[in-house]
């Protein structure tokens, strides 16, 4: 059978093909519609057909793909650019590193001449210099060679951090009992343990362990636990050097009842020159445990650490058991016991050389003596004592070494101004501060910080929070007596401007106090004032109303009482006493009908006669000449 075809508009004439196949038509894409006609046995069959065209075969997609081509090959070319770019930085941040590594080595080596100068003079002038005839002065000295040592010590640290970064740190591997040398070390920290008043133990649950061990990293690692330890337990406090072996490595453990790290700082205390941002209870380089870290890891080892907050820290070091030197003859205890007295006063900072200066006995002496109390809280001694010579001259100076000792005896011994460091265990400088200006014992002491901390923020901080001045380390002596004796007179000013203070009238006490609080900015006094004057005038009448009762009525102590409002009104609690009975007498000796006896009843006196006396003594004239005048 056969069909005849055309296919509009290519076919213009009909086409015949066979059946079953109609057949195949090429040579067209376009247009999409066409009409599809069928002659079929003298019929006529329309169809409309609508072709698809093959879907890459057209400028579109030309385009697509071009877009698609040259899109990928930007993105090709910038991942490239970016990969090249970041191998070059990461080489440039290398080398800036290795030069600055460099330079630290370089300059940190040229300290150790001129110190190795200044120890040699030093050993000298000691030698010559006849202790015995000027004790004051060897304290110097011996305070110059122990600083002098510890900057050397910081100064090998920094060179052994280098030796470790470039490989060049040697071994001296030895084989002995390393249990003996733990022992040792732990004994030599023990006297430093008394002198802080901390309990230092060692345990050990093997009694003897020959294995190799590089006796000096070996120090190293563990000097710088202890004093670490040292450095942030309490008095009273207690330290743990434990020693054991689990799956043949030994476990050395230095575990303190200490001030404890917080968690965002726990994970970084092995960094380089790492020091905490959150907190202000720390002090050092962040030198010490990075080398312990490095040296740990040389040792194929490991250290690791625990810590919780005010409550303490662990150190865990961990060394595999190796007897590879098992031959060599084992290391003398002399020798040990030598090199170690030879490395003590560089291994230890020097403020852990010596006890601290607070000597609470000395309270009871400062009743003899009319200098301004000044309270020093400062937890290194060296330093305390240093800045406590420059003062001792002109005031009575006591000592707090940290900042919760410091709170403590503020409170119990209301100072007349107090100096205190930044960084410190327990409690920080600005703890102190906020505590204190926020007691309304102690809120009117004027507050000097001084600290190592010379940022804007932190200084700011400090002054945000009440601080009177605050003075950068290292300062210069005139600087801070200079801010001392400006804040003591300033506090002269407002004792004269309390002591103005009338009861005649009772606008000029509040106008008088908001002059103060102006100027001053003491709101706290203002308010404590005005309570101890309600409290007396309440109880004016009373004979029998003296300093204890107002002390039980303002829940204070006579002492805390006394140098309150000494320090605030020049007056002691019983001339204020005195002052407000005599000011209500005046008030009612210009009242017509009463006589003197019944003026010195009201206001409390219970002899007339001795109320006729001080009124003349505080007026210059007497009650009755007085109430005459105001007729």
């Amino acid at each position: 059978m056969m069909y005849l075809l055309l296919l509009s508009p290519f076919h213009r004439e009909g086409t015949t093909f066979p059946f079953p196949s109609i057949g195949e038509i090429s040579g067209f894409t376009y247009p999409s519609f066409f009409n599809f006609w069928i002659n079929w046995f003298g019929g006529h069959v329309f169809l409309q057909v609508f072709s698809w065209s093959e879907w890459w075969n057209s400028w579109g997609v030309y385009i697509a793909f071009a877009a698609v081509l040259i899109i990928s090959g930007h993105m090709f070319y910038k991942n490239l650019l970016q990969r090249k770019l970041a191998e070059q930085e990461a080489l440039r941040l290398k080398e800036l590193d290795r030069m600055k590594s460099e330079l630290y080595a370089n300059v940190t080596h040229e300290f150790r001449t001129p110190l190795m100068l200044i120890l040699g003079q030093i050993d000298q002038f000691m030698k010559e210099f006849d202790s015995r005839s000027n004790p004051e002065q060897t304290k110097k000295l011996v305070s110059m060679k122990n600083n002098s040592h510890r900057l050397l010590q910081l100064v090998n640290q920094i060179l052994d951090l280098r030796k470790l970064e470039g490989g060049d740190m040697n071994f001296n591997w030895k084989h002995g009992d390393i249990i003996m040398l733990l022992g040792f070390i732990a004994d030599s920290f023990q006297s430093m343990a008394k002198a802080q008043k901390i309990s230092l133990l060692f345990e050990s649950k093997i009694p003897s362990l020959n294995m190799d061990y590089d006796s000096d990293k070996i120090f190293k690692i563990t000097t710088n636990l202890l004093s670490n330890a040292l450095k942030f337990t309490p008095s009273g406090g207690k330290i743990v050097f434990f020693v054991q072996v689990i799956d043949n490595q030994l476990e050395v453990q230095v575990k303190d009842s200490g001030s404890g790290i917080s968690p965002e700082d726990l994970p970084h205390v092995f960094n380089r020159f790492y020091q905490s941002k959150s907190k202000f209870n720390t002090s050092g380089t962040g030198i010490g445990l990075t080398l312990v870290k490095e040296l740990a890891e040389l040792l194929e080892g490991s250290i690791s650490v625990q810590s919780v907050l005010h409550v303490g820290t662990s150190f865990t070091l961990r060394l595999p058991i190796k007897k590879k030197f098992e031959k060599s003859l084992p290391p003398h205890t002399n020798q040990y016991k030598q090199d170690f007295l030879d490395e003590l006063d560089a291994l230890l900072p020097a403020d852990q050389t010596h006890q601290h200066p607070d000597d609470k006995e000395e309270t009871q002496s400062y009743v003899n003596t009319k200098k301004p109390l000044l309270l020093l809280v400062e937890d290194n001694p060296e330093v305390a004592r240093f800045i406590g010579s420059l003062l001792q001259d002109q005031y009575y100076v006591m000592f707090a070494k940290d900042g919760e000792a410091g709170i403590q005896q503020a409170i119990e011994l209301i100072p007349d101004l107090i100096i205190s460091d930044v960084m410190m265990p327990v409690k920080s400088g600005f703890d102190l501060l906020s505590t204190l200006k926020s007691d309304i014992r102690t809120s009117h002491i004027p507050i000097i910080l001084l600290t190592a901390r010379t940022e804007a923020e932190s200084k700011l901080e400090g002054l945000r929070r009440g601080a009177d001045a605050y003075l950068a380390k290292p300062f210069q002596e005139d600087e801070l007596l200079l801010q001392v004796q400006r804040l003591l007179t300033l506090r002269k000013i407002l004792q004269k401007r309390y002591a103005m203070i009338s009861v005649s009238d009772k606008k000029s006490t509040s106008n008088l106090t908001s002059h103060v609080i102006e100027e001053f900015d003491l709101p706290t006094e203002d308010r404590f004032l005005k309570e101890v004057m309600d409290e007396i005038k309440a109880n004016i009448s009373d004979p029998d109303f003296g300093p204890s009762k107002l002390c039980q009525s303002l829940a204070m102590s006579s002492s805390q009482l006394h140098r309150k409002l000494t320090a605030i009104t020049d007056k002691t609690p019983v001339q204020l006493i005195r002052y407000v009975r005599l000011s209500q007498a005046k008030l009612l000796l210009k009242q017509p009908g009463l006589s003197i006896s019944d003026v010195a009843y009201d206001s409390g006196f219970k002899d007339p006669a001795y109320f006729s006396r001080i009124f003349s003594k505080q007026y210059g004239v007497s009650p009755s000449e007085f109430k005459e005048y105001q007729v």
